[in-house]
This record gives C-alpha cells, structure tokens and sequence, in this order.
C-alpha cells in the first residue's frame, strides 16, 4: 500500500509540474485531480461501506469521434518513440460530430471531457515510463 501511495504521490507531482504546459491550440489542460462522490449499489453483508471522499489524480487521457458517452473511442493513428519514451499520437481528419478530449482518473471511473476545438488536428500523448500502465506524463495538441 505505501509503495502504491508514493507512487501515486510521485504521479501527481509530475503532473502538477507539466499541466500547465500540456496542451498547445485552445484546449485547456485536464484537471490535475478531481473530487468525486461514489455510493456503493448494495452493502456486502458484513461489511461497512463508506466514502474516503480522496482525490483522485489525473492519470491517462482518451480521445472520441463524438460525445465520449456514444463509446465512439479512438485508437492512436500511431506510436513512436521520443528519446526513448512511448508517444501515441490522434490524427483527425473531418468528422461531422467532432472530436473530445475525455480525462482519466485514479481509481473512479467519473471522467471529464470536452469537445476539442474544430482546428486541432492532431494529439501527442507522451507516457511516464515508471508505470507499467499506461501514465500520461505530457500531451500537446495542435
């Protein structure tokens, strides 16, 4: 547990470092963490269910041809390798729906998301290569 929580620690640093230069074009950078409300459907029995009300941190991005809630998501147009750390890349090409931009974060499945402005045509995603799951350490978009 302690390895996880200097990890996630170390994450959130990283990122709070590189938000504010995360996106070119007009798109605003991710939050950094967010705070959510989660309930349990059903309590097990024998067990107490309570809400840590913790923040959690940004950890990945994904991007979609449309509302991110139509499950319309992209895969990257390609990989490559930038001094030796892993890039995807979006390419965008005409879409009469537009594309978004969705916010992952730690442990929740609430996400953020927002329409990309109709001039980017592409988005780089570079990955922190101390996390065995993908991490989005920086991304640009132009």
């Amino acid at each position: 547990m302690q390895q996880l929580t200097n990890k996630a620690g170390t994450l959130f640093a990283a990122i709070v470092v590189c938000i504010g230069c995360a996106l070119a074009s007009d798109v605003p950078p991710c939050p950094p963490q967010i705070k959510v409300d989660q309930n349990a459907l059903d309590s097990p029995a024998g067990w107490s269910v309570f809400n840590s009300r913790s923040a959690h941190p940004f950890v990945n991005l994904r991007f979609s041809e449309g509302e991110p809630s139509q499950l319309m998501i992209l895969a990257p147009s390609r990989q490559k390798k930038r001094k030796g750390v892993p890039v995807d890349v979006w390419d965008f090409t005409g879409s009469s729906t537009g594309y978004w931009i969705s916010c992952i974060y730690s442990e929740t499945s609430v996400v953020v998301a927002r329409k990309l402005p109709t001039d980017v045509t592409s988005c780089e995603v570079e990955y922190d290569k101390a996390f065995s799951s993908p991490v989005a350490k920086r991304f640009t978009c132009r």
